[in-house]
């Protein structure tokens, strides 16, 4: 499986965009890869980074990591 498609929030994207209230990281989210496995631990940086994307915008309530309250 190649995951569940997300945007730069780790939000997972259905057909018409975000799913309200759900997010995926790590082996759950699509792959920056691919469905390519180079390698052990290859996920534990994209999932520690899109882990924290999704905790800033949860936090702060706004979709996008980056943006200021």
């Amino acid at each position: 499986s190649r995951g569940l498609l997300t945007d730069a929030a780790a939000r997972v994207l259905g057909p018409d965009g975000p799913i309200p209230g759900l997010h995926a990281v790590g082996n759950d989210m699509q792959s920056v890869m691919g469905s390519h496995y180079p390698g052990p631990g290859i996920n534990l940086g994209p999932a520690i980074v899109f882990a924290h994307a999704a905790a800033l915008a949860l936090r702060r309530g706004t979709p996008d990591p980056l943006e200021t309250p």
